[in-house]
């Protein structure tokens, strides 16, 4: 039996405004990773379905070639609500959900597993988002996880975000070479990752002792630069020469900051 996840949206992405316009609430990054990335790597599914709003299945489907947008071909699909923080602990819950069973909070679907007849049901609605309130004979049990409400909700969650992503992304963290970075500055070096292509230029201080340092590929850091983890760097990112960098900060890819730059 093939089965897939399939990562939906709800009415809760208005709330979400002006960020969910021009994107899907599954697509917004909290900590190193988008909502649906963390599902994906936390459930380990190779099959994908994305449910979009109509307005943005086309940019979506250009986005993401070879993932099914809006089409549900497959005989077992579990719902996953594109709002969750997913961590280890709810993804153990949504792995062990019965066939008709869905949890719930504050009345909102997390996640569903539906037999054929219910999935149907489901799929034959006209209605712009998956009408699982038309599923009367589903088993519902509420659970303690966090659903993002509110844009405030993915800034309050960066700091832990980044440190959960951390954790789920590097496996083994590389020695860092003394020689290469002269006059670098190190603070728990086990809690650092520099990715291929990194240049860390002298008289740079990354303090990981209160979270992880995250650095992606070809980084170019200039002198004279303070980090304090939590942090995440994305690649092909420049941080210039006297920045400060404090606890809980994501910078995306392709970025160039400077100054001091706090995540609150």
């Amino acid at each position: 039996m093939k089965t897939a996840i399939c990562i939906f949206e709800d009415e809760g992405f208005r709330n979400l405004l002006p960020l969910t316009y021009l994107r899907p609430v599954y697509d917004l990054k909290c900590g190193m990773l988008t909502l649906r990335e963390k599902i994906t790597k936390q459930l380990t599914s190779k099959d994908v379905i994305l449910q979009v709003r109509t307005s943005l299945q086309k940019v979506l489907t250009e986005r993401y070639p070879g993932i099914p947008i809006n089409k549900y071909d497959a005989d077992n699909i579990l719902f996953i609500n594109g709002r969750l923080l997913i961590n280890k602990k709810i993804a153990k819950e949504i792995k062990k959900l019965d066939q008709n069973s869905a949890l719930v909070k504050d009345g909102f679907v997390v996640a569903a597993n539906l037999s054929v007849d219910n999935l149907r049901t489901l799929l034959a609605s006209k209605e712009e988002f998956l009408p699982f309130h038309l599923l009367n004979s589903i088993k519902k049990s509420e659970v303690d996880c966090q659903l993002v409400n509110y844009a405030w909700d993915l800034v309050n969650a960066n700091g832990n975000e980044i440190v959960n992503d951390f954790n789920l992304l590097v496996n083994k963290i590389p020695k860092i070479d003394s020689k290469k970075y002269r006059s670098v500055e190190f603070l728990n070096k086990n809690n650092i990752f520099i990715s291929k292509g990194v240049e860390i230029q002298p008289f740079v201080f990354l303090d990981a002792s209160d979270g992880p340092i995250y650095i992606g590929k070809n980084v170019n850091i200039m002198p004279h630069v303070n980090i304090q983890g939590p942090v995440f760097i994305g690649d092909n990112t420049i941080v210039k020469s006297r920045a400060s960098i404090y606890h809980n900060t994501s910078i995306s890819e392709v970025c160039k900051v400077g100054g001091e730059i706090e995540f609150q």
